[in-house]
């Protein structure tokens, strides 16, 4: 199913796996969805890094998060939320590329021109993430993303999906059972998921909030279970 392995790329995963009700659906957001779910579990639960999967994964992936961010917030909250980095900014040129909507590039293109024309401005954009004021040439991008490409660029990304020919069609069935079985597909999961973990908890270790929360749960010991369930990253209300 996946092809041969080598001892070279033992780890590699040469195929986008997404299951057939989403490959088959008239609904222009389910591949992409799809997609999104596979890239997530490969480099989640199944540890694979961004080089061991097909690059059209990352690619529609970092599409699909542009769509998704201008959509519920616009191109100041799409910058600031996405941090800019390079790695996400060339994902998404190279998509847009393959996807070959003229106007969904250049609109992008001059995005990546304001940052380096005016990065004052750029970064004020960053900083409001959506909201509040922010540089006009947000609103402008807005504009011209609204009047009709965010539609055109979500049914682009699924067109272009469905043409890729690492794309691997599953029935439903045999998905879940393939999703569920692609950590053991990765000799190295284990070990690069404990080592994920360790870097979280040095870097909640650092984190001065989280030292104070600790100090300020110790004075009375047991720690309060509210304070216990925020240090372990488990959503609690209350006092």
């Amino acid at each position: 199913m996946f092809g041969k392995k080598t001892a070279e790329k033992v780890a590699a995963l040469p195929v986008i796996i997404v299951p057939q009700s989403a490959h088959d659906s008239d609904k222009d957001y389910s591949l992409p969805c799809a997609v999104v779910d596979f890239v997530n579990h490969a480099v989640g639960a199944a540890q694979f890094r961004r080089e061991e999967i097909p690059l059209p994964a990352m690619q529609a992936f970092h599409v699909d998060y542009y769509i998704a961010q201008v959509n519920n917030g616009g191109h100041s909250q799409y910058v600031g939320n996405s941090g800019w980095h390079q790695y996400q900014i060339d994902d998404i040129r190279a998509g847009l590329k393959a996807i070959g909507i003229e106007d969904a590039i250049e609109l992008y293109d001059d995005l990546c021109a304001f940052a380096d024309s005016h990065p004052e401005e750029f970064r004020a954009g960053m900083d409001a993430r959506g909201f509040g004021e922010f540089p006009e040439f947000f609103s402008k991008a807005d504009k011209l993303f609204f009047a009709g490409l965010n539609d055109r660029l979500m049914k682009g990304n699924a067109d272009w999906i469905r043409s890729l020919d690492c794309l691997l069609v599953l029935e439903d069935g045999q998905y879940r059972k393939v999703m569920s079985d692609l950590p053991g597909r990765n000799p190295s999961a284990a070990q690069r998921g404990a080592e994920a973990q360790e870097r979280t908890k040095a870097s909640l270790d650092r984190d001065p909030i989280v030292q104070a929360c600790r100090c300020l749960g110790a004075q009375s010991p047991p720690v309060p279970v509210n304070v216990e369930r925020w240090l372990n990253m488990i959503h609690a209300e209350g006092p």
